[in-house]
């Protein structure tokens, strides 16, 4: 959540996600996230999960390529956690060319379940963009697929 330095004024998370909800309800896709965020991480109001995915998904289906991974992190990590489905978002955030999907997946995706591991690995194969086994190690050429997928991402 990017901070403009807000020189002269009371930081407020309050305030901060009631602005987020505000442009998020005007269609400011990258609002939604925000404000997915902040539910999430309970920035000016309780953590709520489930809110937090709601606006995720809002943000995702209109596009949002960050949006996407915050619902794949939903189903990766939450309380509703659902290996099959967080790879499907994860793979829908990789294609559309997610930051933090791609950087995630790179850098963290051991910290990932081994169920999660594998059928992000059977959707990388599907998509063609990964050959090795499905075994749910993130090895050398896990990363290669997921770097392939997001260079293909970033063409289009």
């Amino acid at each position: 959540l990017a901070d403009s330095g807000g020189a002269g004024v009371r930081h407020d998370e309050g305030e901060a996600l009631a602005w987020s909800v505000k442009a998020a309800g005007a269609g400011l896709p990258v609002a939604r996230d925000q404000a997915g965020a902040r539910y999430k991480l309970g920035l000016g109001v309780a953590a709520n999960p489930q809110e937090a995915r709601r606006w995720f998904e809002a943000g995702a289906k209109n596009g949002d390529a960050e949006a996407m991974y915050g619902v794949a992190m939903f189903y990766r990590d939450g309380a509703s956690a659902d290996a099959e489905r967080a790879a499907d978002w994860m793979m829908r955030a990789l294609r559309a060319d997610s930051f933090q999907a791609t950087q995630s997946m790179m850098m963290g995706a051991d910290k990932s379940s081994p169920a999660f591991r594998k059928a992000l690995q059977m959707r990388l194969y599907k998509a063609g963009v990964y050959k090795g086994p499905i075994s749910g190690r993130f090895d050398a050429a896990t990363r290669k697929a997921i770097a392939k997928l997001s260079e293909q991402a970033a063409k289009d």
